[in-house]
């Protein structure tokens, strides 16, 4: 409440994409998490971008961030959904 009477209110809202890496091959050609995530960085997207990929490597991780992601997890997230969390919140 400001001094004026005027309530404030902020409403947040959160967009987290989780993309493999390897995404499938389609007619119109294959896709990859990286590519996508550089495709929706480039149209203004600003929600959190995790790629999941059974490449987690540091140099892979290193390459995911290049490529706009926020973070990246392993095929075998040890600690579930807490483990996920822990990536999304940095």
């Amino acid at each position: 409440m400001l001094g004026s009477g005027v309530l404030v209110l902020a409403v947040f809202a959160l967009v987290v994409l989780i993309l493999d890496e390897n995404l499938d091959a389609y007619p119109e050609g294959s896709f990859t998490g990286t590519g996508l995530t550089r495709l929706l960085r480039e149209r203004g997207f600003r929600g959190l971008v995790i790629i999941q990929s059974a490449n987690d490597e540091l140099e892979d991780e290193q390459a995911y961030l290049a490529a706009g992601a926020d973070g990246s997890l392993g095929k075998a997230v040890k600690g579930g959904a807490k483990s996920m969390l822990q990536v999304i919140s940095r």
